[in-house]
């Protein structure tokens, strides 16, 4: 009795597992980056520059250029942000907690001045602090028709592209995770979010894999899906560092930061 007793425990923890598989938080991925990744996204005809300006003392500076996409550049991406980013319509910095996974200061170089935090990117702050499960590869979605009922499914399972430096990077393995998005009254509540993010073992060629290469909303169409269409290192910012945390309390408008 004794035994089954102590075996309980075990037993629960193996069950939940088999349920419910890996779980992650992109918060702890987070940690990985190094100063100098960066990954290119693009979502709803925007496409968004995100760096790793810089690391240190437990906080991640994200620095993000956005740009609509009939100014993207036809050439390297890596070349157009070091360039100062021509056609950009917003460019900030933002400094993440690594502890907390939170977004604690946001500042526009493109209007030289602080941004109210809570509405800056609801979306990003929201995404890091999710619980992600692992999607098994038995339910991942596949390349081509279904096969015929009583046959084996034998297609490939469907991956995502990688693409580091312009150059597209072949047999790179995806994990993919799904999560529910909190009811939190947003055009997103309640919905499954699914996020496929690169395997490390290949990591050595260079590219991040700390964030996820595809996004996808559950009912929505293209609007709903963030894909990365660019990654790399070494990438070199124009902008100066992040205005010291005593300029934030200097504010004249400091009641509508937080």
């Amino acid at each position: 009795m004794k035994k089954l007793f102590l075996l309980a425990p075990l037993f629960f923890i193996l069950l939940t597992h088999s349920l419910f598989g890996e779980e992650i938080y992109l918060k702890d991925q987070i940690r990985e980056a190094k100063s100098g990744n960066y990954l290119v996204t693009f979502q709803d005809k925007n496409f968004t520059f995100l760096h790793i300006y810089d690391r240190q003392n437990g906080y991640l500076i994200l620095e993000e250029v956005n740009v609509p996409a009939p100014r993207a550049p036809k050439d390297s991406w890596k070349e157009w942000f070091e360039r100062g980013a021509p056609g950009n319509t917003s460019w900030t910095h933002t400094r993440l907690n690594l502890t907390t996974g939170r977004l604690e200061a946001s500042y526009s170089f493109t209007y030289q001045r602080w941004l109210n935090i809570a509405e800056t990117d609801h979306f990003m702050a929201t995404l890091l602090n999710l619980k992600f499960y692992s999607i098994p590869d038995t339910t991942r979605r596949r390349i081509g028709p279904t096969p015929g009922y009583g046959r084996e499914d034998l297609r490939p399972i469907w991956q995502p592209k990688l693409v580091m430096d312009g150059r597209a990077i072949p047999k790179v393995y995806f994990k993919a995770f799904k999560a529910r998005w909190p009811n939190d009254r947003s055009e997103l509540a309640s919905k499954k979010i699914e996020i496929y993010l690169p395997e490390k073992r290949d990591s050595y060629l260079g590219y991040p894999t700390f964030f996820p290469y595809w996004v996808e909303v559950e009912g929505k169409l293209a609007s709903g899906r963030i894909r990365v269409i660019d990654s790399g290192e070494g990438v070199q910012s124009i902008q100066p560092p992040m205005p010291p945390a005593h300029r934030l309390l200097e504010c004249s408008d400091l009641s509508p930061l937080f």
